[in-house]
């Protein structure tokens, strides 16, 4: 074996190395395959039959037995064909992106594509009649024929139109996007304009190889996005979810309050109204749901909220504030405001003569920690060596505390926990990271 015939060997076996643990790593994945994720697996392993076979027809060249003969006809031809399918692949794996930000796009060019691909395959399935591409000699070796540039300028003539598709729809793309298929499509063009005048190593498969990495490279990245955009959909719903166990109860009861101090404390009823007024206002706002929020603004949600509760229970309620002088910092909306109510509804409402609830404010070198403290009744925590919350803790503790962690985690990767003793009152431990 001559030294052109190891390299090329070897190049292509950590080829399909890595094209296989590609390949696993997308299908076994925990994470759902999603957009043109199927297309690239099929690439990843039609690529890796490509690779196996240019590296037997190297191995078996000028081999003197019948099966060294039947392997070199099988995998020339094989390579040849593969490299046709993978074609077909890419321009399956750019349509999958381009549909998604242009669904509105021709599939003409695709069908163009997919004639001039005929044409190769037709042309190959000729070959051994008619000599148009290569012939293997009696001594079992590969040799070009002089035409053999026509099945390079049929099949990178398709991957130029690929380009054409991407060109058309350029302003669609992002700029990762932009780059990443231009990447993709330039390895393989490349790689045969290179071997259409250098026989030696295999330029077209090493493009392909090269470009089928990048291509995976950038679905994991497209992947992490979608999955991104998926988790702030359900922290969205999860915001709705919060406010909409706020409203039903607190509001009926706000406006019992607010009706009875019309008569009997008229003043007091104008500012009740207000408090009223600002804590619908500000829960409202439908853009803010999903958003972080200073903490002053959480902290006058909650001033309102307290300012209610305490109309309504009187002297049950007792509120200890202690903020510091640093607030220049940013929460998720409905971080607060949730862990408060608990506090007031499920700690100390439940005793009958109430108790203290005190939020607490410091920071700290690496962030921000909020404390909520209360002499309430307490819950027995079930203990598991996870922090996750299944839901008979949120049946104590609350459904809109799980929700707050979930978002805290996901939105600026804050954590929360929750001390409690029963008889004795909870402790909510909120850190929130330094920017």
């Amino acid at each position: 074996m001559d030294l052109l015939t190891r390299i090329q060997v070897i190049t292509e076996l950590h080829g399909v190395i890595c094209s296989a643990i590609i390949g696993v790593v997308l299908l076994f994945s925990k994470q759902k395959i999603y957009r043109g994720g199927r297309i690239l697996a099929a690439a990843i392993f039609v690529n890796m039959w490509l690779l196996i076979c240019d590296a037997l027809a190297w191995l078996c060249r000028g081999s003197d037995n019948i099966y060294g003969s039947f392997l070199v006809r099988f995998s020339n031809y094989s390579v040849y064909f593969l490299e046709y399918m993978l074609v077909l692949i890419i321009t399956a794996y750019i349509y999958s992106i381009v549909r998604v930000v242009n669904p509105d796009y021709s599939v003409i060019t695709r069908r163009v594509i997919f004639s001039i691909i005929t044409v190769d395959v037709l042309l190959l399935l000729s070959n051994p009649v008619t000599k148009i591409f290569f012939v293997i000699d009696k001594q079992n070796v590969y040799h070009r024929q002089p035409l053999f540039w026509l099945s390079m300028a049929l099949a990178g003539s398709a991957l130029l139109l690929v380009g054409m598709i991407l060109f058309q729809n350029w302003k669609y793309l992002e700029g990762n996007e932009r780059m990443e298929i231009i990447q993709f499509l330039l390895c393989p063009i490349v790689g045969a304009a290179i071997q259409t005048f250098y026989y030696g190593i295999s330029f077209v498969n090493l493009g392909i190889t090269i470009s089928v990495f990048i291509a995976f490279v950038a679905y994991m990245r497209r992947l992490r996005k979608w999955q991104k955009e998926r988790e702030l959909v359900i922290l969205k719903s999860q915001a709705y979810l919060l406010n909409s166990q706020i409203k039903p109860h607190f509001l009926f009861n706000s406006l019992n309050v607010i009706q009875s101090l019309i008569e009997e404390d008229p003043d007091t009823a104008v500012v009740a109204v207000s408090r009223f007024s600002r804590f619908l206002r500000t829960g409202l706002k439908l853009e803010i749901m999903d958003s972080m929020v200073p903490i002053q603004t959480e902290l006058d949600y909650v001033d309102n909220y307290l300012y209610l509760e305490t109309l309504r229970h009187g002297d049950k309620i007792n509120i200890v504030r202690d903020f510091g002088e640093d607030l220049d910092f940013e929460v998720p909306f409905l971080t607060l405001q949730p862990i408060v109510e608990n506090a007031v509804r499920h700690g100390i409402c439940k005793r009958l003569k109430g108790g203290t609830v005190a939020i607490d404010i410091k920071k700290t070198p690496d962030g921000h920690l909020i404390r909520v403290v209360d002499d309430g009744v307490g819950f027995l925590p079930i203990e598991k060596e996870e922090k996750d919350w299944d839901p008979d803790e949120a049946a104590h503790a609350g459904v809109g505390s799980v929700n707050v962690r979930n978002r805290l985690a996901i939105m600026c990767g804050g954590t929360m926990e929750v001390d409690s003793v029963p008889g004795k009152g909870t402790m909510v431990t909120i850190w929130i990271p330094g920017k």
